[in-house]
């Protein structure tokens, strides 16, 4: 957001092997419409988890400082 001023609300995540690749779709803030209240500064360690769902699926979690 600081840096592009736009605020991300579609993602698509393709991983083939050890290789990541990813589109992100967002638009240009519009502060009478969106109000931002925070903004995420950074991801930790913290609380970190990466586990495959039953599915097959991955799932990434970790802890934001705001």
């Amino acid at each position: 957001m600081a840096t592009r001023h736009m605020l991300f609300s579609r993602y698509v995540v393709h991983i083939d092997g050890s290789r990541l690749s990813a589109t992100a779709w967002g638009e240009p803030i519009d502060r009478t419409r969106h109000q931002p209240a925070v903004e995420v500064k950074g991801a930790t360690y913290t609380g970190l988890r990466v586990v495959q769902e039953a599915d097959g699926r991955w799932v990434a979690e970790c802890i934001v400082d705001v």
